[in-house]
């Protein structure tokens, strides 16, 4: 793919996707205080998002260690 067809796909499809979560978390944020359910929601899951992220940072450190100990079979 030519470069400038990369970077403007990029720039694009980022600049929506940024603009979306702009927009959720400003619409969440203006109800959060008003509105029991949201924060009832976003905590009980709060330690289950916790927990998969320190499980995946495990195994991806866990990964590059043991392929940077393998020796090179090229």
């Amino acid at each position: 793919m030519p470069r400038l067809r990369f970077h403007i796909y990029t720039s694009l499809g980022s600049l929506t996707w940024y603009t979306c979560l702009a927009y959720v978390g400003m619409k969440l944020g203006e109800r959060w205080h008003t509105d029991p359910r949201l924060e009832q929601i976003f905590h009980r899951y709060h330690l289950v998002v916790e927990i998969a992220l320190a499980v995946a940072l495990i195994w991806f450190v866990g990964s590059h260690l043991n392929r940077a100990r393998q020796p090179d079979s090229v």
